[in-house]
């Protein structure tokens, strides 16, 4: 059964405290760290906000669902920058992608990710990059992504040629389009 719930989209920019608490308390429950609590994560949301300073239609966003005060279901859309064999190009790293363990296989992953990449669709970003495990493949494939077989670099990392994704595959939306051909270079860390 699929549940029709809104996907409400938060500006990092200006996360209310409240704000960056749910989705951190949601990313703590999904991924639990013991070096990290969920004040950890809501600050991290926080962070995320702060840094940023380019243009607001490549402004990071929450897409959350809500259900009676808490955030249910999450997708994070992050502008990077990487390098191409054509130039720069401004991505959107899809990241934090998460669904509260009791609401799963209600449809609540699937409207955070179309809603990111909707962003995509109305021209924010160019393409949306991101890592994901091989069983969840076919999920992203299903809502129009496809794997990157490109070499991923970190230029700026400790080893500038080890690929900084450290999940089985890589992935892009869309599937169409004039994704460059040749290495990329994340310029930072996976997300």
């Amino acid at each position: 059964m699929i549940v029709a719930m809104p996907v409400e989209i938060w500006d990092a920019r200006d996360f209310t405290p409240e704000q960056a608490r749910a989705i951190g308390e949601l990313i703590n429950h999904v991924w639990p760290k013991a070096t990290l609590t969920a004040e950890d994560r809501a600050e991290q949301q926080l962070d995320i906000g702060r840094e940023y300073d380019g243009p607001a239609a490549q402004a990071p966003r929450a897409l959350v669902i809500v259900e009676a005060g808490r955030v249910v279901a999450n997708a994070t859309m992050r502008p990077r920058t990487i390098g191409t064999e054509r130039g720069e190009m401004i991505i959107g790293g899809l990241a934090l992608v998460c669904t509260d363990p009791a609401l799963r296989g209600h449809g609540l992953g699937e409207a955070v990710v179309r809603a990111a990449f909707d962003l995509v669709d109305a021209g924010d970003f160019q393409f949306a990059l991101f890592q994901t495990k091989r069983r969840l493949q076919s999920f992203y494939e299903k809502c129009g992504a496809t794997p990157v077989d490109n070499r991923i670099v970190n230029s700026l990392g400790d080893d500038p040629e080890a690929n900084p994704f450290w999940d089985e595959v890589v992935l892009r939306y869309p599937a169409n389009g004039n994704w460059p051909a040749g290495t990329i270079d994340l310029r930072g860390p996976g997300y």
